[in-house]
């Protein structure tokens, strides 16, 4: 909503404000859709819409690149090898199979154990970090929330998938100036398990809440990357359990 270079004005032309500019959100959510992840035992129906519970994408990220604000990306379970980009306005939840194309996700609803993200298995550690999960420059509002819920989110072993080392460069979720929500999920075998990095006066802030970090080098990890404000809301990090 812009007024441009003139006042805002009323009827009579009478200059009621001065310019304005403001962006606003504005969610309907009958418009809003269950997009669905899952492997090749979940479909049922090749035939299907790609994305319904009959015919489920196979990879996270290519539901992500299709889901819309106020979208669901309902991940059936199953281990998912890829690094995921979370998307603005974009709930991404684990899901029970009995979940439908007409089910209403008040949160996740699948089983944290058992729906796995964890990034493509490497034999040596990579250059710099190595990260599952990140979101960037993401906002919330109430009712239209930026969500993952109800996974574990994992980064792979060094040498060896079963029995390698933790990798001091990887991972699980990083967070840049965003605040999403992070709950209910199990955060493991990371060098850093929630990397949260603010920066500027207008910083946003995740919220991390009911989660399990365990067994993580460092479990959680605050950063201002540079003049965030005072005014800033903190990180909220609520019930949630620490193990190393």
């Amino acid at each position: 909503l812009s007024t441009g270079a003139d006042s805002a004005r009323d009827i009579a032309g009478n200059t009621a404000a001065p310019a304005a500019s403001e962006q606003f959100v504005v969610d309907v959510p009958s418009l809003a859709t269950n997009i669905f992840v899952g492997g090749p035992a979940f479909v049922t129906s090749s035939s299907a819409t790609l994305g319904s519970r009959e015919n489920p994408y196979p990879t996270i990220g290519a539901a992500m690149k299709a889901a819309s604000a106020g979208d669901v990306v309902a991940v059936l379970p199953g281990v998912y090898s890829e690094q995921v980009t979370m998307k603005q306005f974009v709930r991404l939840l684990s899901a029970n199979p009995s979940s439908t194309d007409s089910t209403v996700f008040a949160s996740s609803t699948g089983d944290a154990h058992q729906t796995i993200i964890r990034a493509p298995f490497l034999v040596a550690a990579p250059a710099g970090n190595y990260i599952t999960v990140s979101a960037s420059g993401l906002e919330s509002f109430i009712g239209l929330s930026t969500e993952i819920a109800g996974f574990t989110i994992a980064s792979p072993l060094v040498g060896d998938p079963a029995i390698g080392t933790i990798n001091p460069s990887a991972i699980a979720i990083n967070v840049t100036n965003s605040s999403v929500l992070i709950d209910k999920d199990y955060i493991v075998d990371a060098g850093l398990g929630i990397g949260v990095t603010t920066s500027g006066s207008s910083a946003l802030t995740p919220t991390i809440e009911n989660d399990g970090v365990i067994g993580n080098t460092t479990g959680v990890q605050i950063t201002d990357g540079g003049s965030t404000s005072a005014t800033v809301s903190p990180v909220d990090i609520i019930n949630d359990d620490f193990a190393f």
